[in-house]
């Protein structure tokens, strides 16, 4: 019985152990530190300086953010100074611009085919691949490693892919049902460039757009004058000429107002402060790497030295 109780009263204190284990280990380590203090601080301190210098090699990246707001039906002002034109168009089918839902315009801010175009016609290539561009020659370049190597345009240039890729990492769309604005964040190295990209955004989502409504009326226009000529009835034909003029009044309307679908309502400024690097990062992260290897080289050398002072007691003991 005796010994029963005794093996339940040491099983009883099991969980205990690996408390006293870890405060053994942090005893362990505490002396180690304060043993080898000054390799510690040195190796800390100098991992921190190598760190924030190695920050001032780093190119600095800011980061642009506009607004974006939809255009609503009541801002067709065009539409209503024409009258009847507007309420023609719907009964044609088709619409004269605005009344885009927030999804869909942050939606086509997105979209890799507007983003690629706007890209390539403000210039941004060079600021998304600076390796692969040769800024003295004007010309891409392969870069292999440490080696650039001379490559010809079709080759050396990044693929439509490679442009959408690398621009989705820098570019950010958030849309807030609440108050039905829409930011656009874009992060560069070029701060002017990062604040145009942004403002610029709305221009080429408008542009899609409107050249979606181009192709709208001009099928509208084509389809309605087919069945102008089929229509025998007088009633039926007037209504395809209601329709019909619609349609024209639309193709001219399409290009009447800037802000299609979307407007910038607060504009992206250029960025004075750098979002990266950022040095006290650098200098936390260049002090607990520092600080830790040299831990747990300490812990190493003591440990090391608790062995050889066993073993020699076991020797003179033998």
């Amino acid at each position: 019985m005796r010994t029963e109780h005794s093996s339940f009263h040491a099983e009883s204190h099991g969980p205990d152990r690996p408390d006293s284990a870890s405060v053994l280990l942090l005893s362990e380590i505490l002396k180690a530190v304060l043993q080898r203090w000054r390799m510690v601080a040195a190796a800390a301190f100098l991992t921190a300086a190598v760190a924030v210098a190695a920050s001032f090699a780093v190119t600095p990246t800011y980061r642009a953010t506009a607004v974006y707001a939809p255009v609503t039906e009541n801002q067709q002002s065009i539409p209503s100074l024409l009258g009847g034109t507007a309420n023609l168009a719907s009964l044609a089918g088709i619409s004269l611009g605005g009344g885009a839902t927030l999804q869909r315009i942050g939606a086509l801010t997105q979209a890799r085919a507007i983003s690629l175009e706007a890209l390539r016609k403000e210039g941004a290539l060079p600021a998304l691949f600076p390796s692969r561009w040769d800024a003295q020659q004007k010309r891409w370049v392969k870069s292999s490693g440490l080696f650039t190597l001379e490559a010809n345009q079709k080759s050396a240039e990044p693929t439509p892919q490679e442009i959408t890729e690398s621009f989705e990492l820098k570019r950010v769309v958030e849309a807030d049902n609440l108050t039905n604005l829409i930011s656009v964040r874009v992060t560069l190295q070029d701060p002017e460039l990062a604040a145009r990209l942004a403002n610029r955004l709305s221009y080429y989502v408008n542009e899609y757009e409107r050249a979606r409504a181009r192709e709208e009326a001009r099928a509208s226009i084509d389809f309605l004058t087919r069945q102008l000529e089929m229509a025998e009835q007088a009633t039926v034909r007037d209504t395809l000429r209601q329709q019909l003029s619609a349609a024209l009044q639309k193709a001219t309307l399409v290009n009447a107002r800037k802000d299609y679908i979307v407007e910038v309502v607060d504009p992206a400024i250029v960025p004075e402060r750098k979002i990266a690097p950022r040095r006290s990062m650098y200098l936390i992260f260049g002090l607990l790497l520092g600080g830790g290897s040299a831990t747990i080289l300490a812990l190493y050398f003591r440990r090391r030295e608790a062995a050889r002072t066993r073993s020699r007691a076991a020797s003179v003991e033998f």
